[in-house]
């Protein structure tokens, strides 16, 4: 009798020693499950995170190339538009004086060089530093005096009308009517 009670004994604290190291095996197992997935998750929520910066980036790479774009374009319409205006003002010098139609043009031309002077800053503020140089040039040589002597040739005769000065500077063109 003593026996079956060993037994018997031995039968439970070896079941109960089974069920003890299965249960911590178990446990153990799902940690590392639990573990697992948790890092899975993470590197998952890391590769949007990526993939959410890099297409934000590349969103602010368009949105910056379409402005820049804006920008060089406003800056060559408000040349183009200033050269016109000059030369504008320069024909008067083929008919006869009228002080009224001298100041709409030269009003015109002021107008002009003012919003290519900020175009080409707007050009300058986008960057980057070689277009900001060009565009520069195209400023200058869009409202320089080199221009209206290229446009000259187009007309006979001197440039009877035109305010003395630099024209390219605002204060030549805001003196009062003066002739050469």
């Amino acid at each position: 009798m003593t026996s079956t009670w060993m037994t018997t004994a031995i039968a439970i604290v070896g079941t109960l020693l089974g069920s003890a190291l299965t249960a911590f095996v178990t446990d153990r197992i799902e940690r590392r499950k639990n573990e697992a997935l948790e890092r899975q998750q993470i590197r998952q929520e890391a590769a949007q995170d990526r993939a959410a910066l890099r297409e934000m980036r590349v969103e602010h790479q368009k949105w910056r190339r379409d402005r820049r774009q804006a920008a060089y374009k406003s800056l060559m319409d408000a040349a183009h538009e200033a050269q016109g205006a000059i030369w504008q003002l320069a024909r008067l010098t083929l008919e006869p004086y009228d002080q009224h139609r001298y100041d709409t043009w030269r009003g015109a031309a002021i107008d002009a060089v003012r919003a290519t002077r900020q175009a080409a800053t707007t050009v300058e503020l986008e960057g980057p530093a070689a277009v900001a140089q060009a565009g520069a040039e195209c400023e200058r040589s869009a409202i320089s005096p080199t221009s209206e002597a290229s446009w000259s040739r187009n007309w006979p005769g001197p440039w009877s009308r035109v305010p003395k000065g630099n024209l390219t500077t605002m204060e030549a063109w805001n003196t009062p009517d003066q002739v050469v």
